[in-house]
């Protein structure tokens, strides 16, 4: 008997995994998907000192091979990031009323201001506090994630053809504000934006109050300071250019030159269109929500990696820099967002739960009365 209500078990806390019930932190891996790489890990939530257990960074193609780098556990599941052009967040300020009437009067409200059908998309929301207008009646102030689930579903699909126990889909910008908070790099009262810089695209996103208040992607990325960095060189020795890869490997070496004014004359465009962004999108926050000052900011994603980039920032828009966080943030993120109701996985795989839950009902009806 012993041994059967064992098997149960172990199939039961598979069942409650693969369908994103809570199992603890320590029992899920975050997935950052990037455009070329992807980057995974297991998290040791007995230590925050060393919250890394187990990490695997790999080109993009290797994904297949996840399961067995990682040896992940049937009791495992996956937390995985998701942007794109298929997601939108967006802020709202409707009259106060019931939690679930916020969603559709969300939909109404914001249906001109985003690139896709509304009718046809998802909604996660977050309240973020209450006010009173001019003429002084109460509002709230709310974040919506607006998503297209079709191409969430098929990523979901495509995760799971691979053997991956894929039960939660979230921003990146959520993981990241979930690693400060863990690790304690600003208080949950303060307020700071994170400029997460990939290879194609750098989000911006602000964080007060440990709740995500805005988000903006812009279409810029390390690729593009490898790029421009390939433009033709005058020196006393001639005119040169460099490949791609003789670029990559020395703006990895070096950063940004101090020294080297015809390399900088290069990349300088880019870099002071990567800094205005960032300042008008604060100032664009700061005019949406008076008061709200930004004067600090944390800088994440592979591209934060450039040196020189901190005192560059520094002096181009007076904001400081209060950490670079690892290229594992965000993967290490996930698993401690795994829990929060801001899932944007899709119905279709939610609806599992009511099947798989009769499954465990009627095995366990099965065990008691032998």
């Amino acid at each position: 008997m012993k041994s059967i209500i064992d098997k149960f078990k172990k199939e039961g806390q598979a069942i409650l995994s693969t369908v994103g019930f809570k199992t603890g932190i320590g029992k899920v891996i975050g997935l950052d998907m990037g455009h070329a790489a992807f980057r995974a890990a297991r998290i040791n939530e007995a230590d925050k000192n060393t919250l890394l257990k187990n990490t695997v960074i790999k080109k993009i193609e290797h994904l297949k091979g996840l399961n067995d780098e990682l040896n992940i556990r049937p009791d495992e599941k996956i937390s995985v990031n998701f942007h794109g052009d298929n997601v939108a967040v967006r802020q709202a300020s409707i009259p106060v009323m019931p939690k679930e009437e916020i969603k559709a009067a969300l939909r109404w409200q914001l249906k001109d201001n985003v690139q896709f059908d509304i009718e046809k998309a998802g909604i996660k929301f977050e309240v973020l506090g209450e006010k009173q207008d001019e003429s002084g009646a109460r509002k709230i102030d709310v974040a919506a994630i607006v998503y297209k689930e079709e191409e969430i579903e098929k990523r979901v699909d495509l995760l799971r053809g691979y053997g991956l126990n894929v039960s939660g889909v979230f921003l990146s910008e959520l993981a990241l504000i979930s690693y400060v908070k863990y690790l304690n790099i600003i208080s949950p009262r303060d307020k700071a934006a994170i400029i997460d810089i990939g290879s194609k695209r750098t989000n911006i996103s602000i964080v007060e109050n440990g709740k995500l208040y805005f988000s903006r992607d812009m279409n810029i990325g390390g690729d593009d300071i490898t790029e421009a960095m390939t433009g033709v060189l005058v020196s006393d020795k001639g005119m040169t250019s460099l490949s791609m890869e003789e670029a990559e490997k020395i703006k990895r070496e070096h950063g940004i030159p101090e020294n080297d004014i015809n390399l900088l004359s290069l990349m300088r465009p880019v870099l002071e269109r990567l800094a205005s962004q960032i300042k008008r999108s604060l100032e664009y926050y700061e005019q949406i929500f008076r008061g709200a000052n930004i004067e600090n900011i944390i800088l994440a994603g592979n591209g934060a990696k450039l040196k020189g980039l901190e005192g560059y920032l520094l002096k181009e828009t007076g904001l400081k820099v209060l950490a670079v966080l690892p290229e594992t943030a965000c993967c290490a993120g996930l698993p401690l967002v795994s829990d929060s109701d801001l899932n944007i996985i899709p119905e279709k795989f939610t609806a599992e739960k009511k099947r798989l839950l009769k499954h465990i009902s009627a095995r366990m009806i099965f065990v008691i009365i032998g």
